[in-house]
C-alpha cells in the first residue's frame, strides 16, 4: 500500500503545513473564485435580459463549439496517438486525487462551454452548456419561481459533469439520477461531428 515515505517530497511538505494551508491560501482563494462566477453570473444574466443582441449566448454556442471540433480534428490529424481528456484540471472537479493523471493526453479545452442558451416555460425545460454549474442554473431559475428537478446539493458541481456521472440527490428514490432527466444531448464524435441526440432520434446512443 502506499505510505507517506513513498511520497513526493511537496506532497509530504503540504501535508505538514496544511491547516495554515487551508486557513490562508485554499479558503481566501476559493472565496475569490465563488464571487468571480457569482460576479460573471449576474453580469451575463442582466446582460441577456438588457442587451439581448449585444450578448447573444445562443447565437455564438457554435462558435464554441466550433473550437472543440478544430481540436478533434487535430487528434484526428496526428493519427489518434493519445487519450482524449479535457484539460480541466483536478483540482477544479469533484475528485479525490491528489495528482494529475493526464500527463500524456491529448487535452481539450472545455472550459469556454459555461452559458445559459435557453430556457422554455411551456416546456420546462433549460439548455445549458456542460460547464455550467448547478449553482448557476439555480441563480438562473430561481428568479422565475423554477428549479432543477434533480437538483445536486453542491453548486460547483457541472451539469455536464453530472450527466455522464450518475447524479443524483435526495429525491433520486422518486425521481431518478440526474441524467434521467435530461431530454437532449448535442455532443461531438471522436470524428469530430456534431450530433443532437434524444431517446427519440437515437434511443441506443442516447441510453448508452
Amino acid at each position: 500500500g502506499f505510505t507517506m515515505s513513498e511520497a513526493p517530497w511537496q506532497f509530504r511538505l503540504l501535508a505538514q503545513i496544511r491547516i495554515p494551508m487551508l486557513m490562508f491560501v485554499v479558503i481566501p482563494l476559493s472565496f475569490l473564485m465563488w464571487v468571480f462566477k457569482i460576479s460573471r453570473g449576474w453580469l451575463r444574466m442582466h446582460l441577456q435580459r438588457y442587451f439581448p443582441s449585444l450578448y447573444a449566448s445562443k447565437s455564438t454556442h457554435a462558435d464554441r463549439v466550433a473550437k472543440i471540433v478544430a481540436q478533434l480534428k487535430e487528434w484526428n490529424a496526428d493519427g489518434r496517438k493519445k487519450k482524449l481528456r479535457t484539460s480541466r484540471a483536478n483540482w477544479q472537479s469533484m475528485s479525490t486525487r491528489l495528482m494529475s493523471n493526464k500527463q500524456g493526453c491529448h487535452l481539450i479545452n472545455v472550459g469556454h462551454l459555461n452559458h445559459i442558451l435557453d430556457y422554455n416555460p411551456v416546456e420546462g425545460t433549460i439548455t445549458v452548456e456542460p460547464m455550467v454549474t448547478f449553482g448557476e442554473a439555480t441563480e438562473f431559475l430561481m428568479p422565475k419561481g423554477k428549479c432543477l428537478e434533480c437538483h445536486i446539493e453542491m453548486e460547483s458541481i457541472t451539469v455536464g459533469g453530472a450527466s455522464m456521472g450518475f447524479g443524483l440527490e435526495t429525491n433520486s428514490h422518486r425521481i431518478g439520477f440526474f441524467q434521467e432527466t435530461v431530454v437532449e444531448y448535442e455532443i461531438i464524435t471522436p470524428d469530430a461531428k456534431v450530433r443532437k441526440i434524444s431517446a427519440e432520434s437515437d434511443p441506443e446512443l442516447f441510453y448508452a
